[in-house]
């Protein structure tokens, strides 16, 4: 891990435990210097920072629980792109490695979500990706704006 860090790969948190209060911050900084328009979380273990996050610092925070029903659509779109080759990630080593440790389950009707392929494996990366791509496709796109590119104009 801390090789990564150094290679600014990963950020961790000061401490022995996850400091919900340090990725709070983080997350507001980050909202400064991107458009955040909302940010998928797994109630489990981060609700009142979720509840921070939403009403203290504007970021509008989505509960994205972690079963097929939420995932199964997500998980084939980020498969679909990787097959097609529309995923970049610059040779990520945490991406890989969680790459590396994950397994696609699925259930009787089809759908599918990640898994570990062992209890000491992390997919966190591949998981925040797949719930990054759940808001992304949620999210109403905005219109384009016809006067942007010149086409709202007519010659009378």
């Amino acid at each position: 891990w801390l090789q990564w860090k150094e290679a600014g790969w990963l950020t961790i948190t000061p401490g022995n435990v996850v400091d919900h209060q340090y990725i709070r911050a983080e997350l507001v900084a980050l909202s400064k210097i991107y458009s955040v328009q909302t940010v998928g979380f797994d109630p489990w273990g981060a609700l009142q920072l979720s509840i921070d996050l939403d009403q203290s610092d504007g970021i509008k925070m989505v509960e994205t629980r972690q079963g097929f029903a939420t995932l199964s659509e997500p998980s084939k779109d980020l498969e679909a792109r990787i097959m097609n080759g529309k995923i970049r990630h610059a040779n990520n080593p945490v991406l890989r490695f969680c790459a590396a440790n994950a397994v696609v389950t699925k259930d009787p009707a089809g759908n599918i979500k990640p898994d570990k392929s062992s209890k000491n494996g992390k997919i966190d990366g591949i998981v925040a990706s797949i719930m990054a791509l759940a808001r992304a496709n949620l999210e109403p796109k905005a219109p384009e704006d016809p006067y942007s590119s010149g086409q709202g104009f007519r010659q009378l």
